[in-house]
């Protein structure tokens, strides 16, 4: 499951990965993911005006936007496994990273997003590019557990101040996705006030 605990040991990120068939529940993740990234990607396509205001602020999620939100994620479900709210922003924010021609002309940089504890914001800073492999990367494969390994300096200084060692996968990429996607936003603000 996506919401497995990481426990940022160096022995447990050790470990070789073997040229073996896929297993049945490692052949789930690869299928559950393609439909996650599938099904934000349609959601994007339906409103990505909604999408955007759902990855920026909290609050966004009323009653009326919640309501929309739903009838959009009916029509575009592939092949669902339940989600909560700062993952589903982490992969609505992961959907516009890989799709950035579909976010919204007029979306304006987003101040401060903090999903949580805002270690995964914390990490995308530290290490940007490995934070969108890590992102971009099947649970439980040795993609994943390669930019982990090489994030592991990142999250554990980022979860030292809390007085933690662990931190769960969702709450991890959920909060690079949505930091990656409001420097993705800031940069293109910069850019547009350098071409004044």
């Amino acid at each position: 499951m996506r919401s497995a605990m990481l426990v940022l040991v160096a022995a447990s990120l050790a470990g070789a990965a073997t040229a073996q068939p896929m297993s049945k529940q490692a052949d789930r993740r690869v299928t559950t993911e393609a439909s996650i990234r599938q099904t934000f990607r349609c959601v994007i396509g339906k409103d990505a005006a909604l999408a955007h205001a759902l990855v920026a602020d909290a609050a966004a999620w009323n009653r009326k936007n919640g309501k929309r939100f739903r009838a959009i994620m009916t029509d575009c479900i592939v092949d669902w496994t339940r989600m909560q709210g700062n993952a589903m922003r982490g992969e609505l924010a992961r959907a516009f990273l890989n799709h950035p021609d579909r976010i919204p002309a007029k979306a304006a940089p987003v101040g401060t997003v903090v999903l949580t504890d805002g270690v995964g914001a914390c990490v995308a800073r530290k290490d940007a590019a490995t934070a969108r492999a890590f992102i971009e990367s099947t649970p439980g494969f040795p993609d994943q557990d390669a930019a982990l390994a090489t994030l592991e300096p990142a999250v554990k200084a980022c979860l030292a101040p809390l007085g933690r060692t662990s931190i769960t996968g969702d709450a991890l990429r959920a909060g690079i996705a949505v930091q990656l996607y409001v420097d993705l936003l800031a940069g293109r603000a910069a850019e547009v006030s350098a071409a004044r």
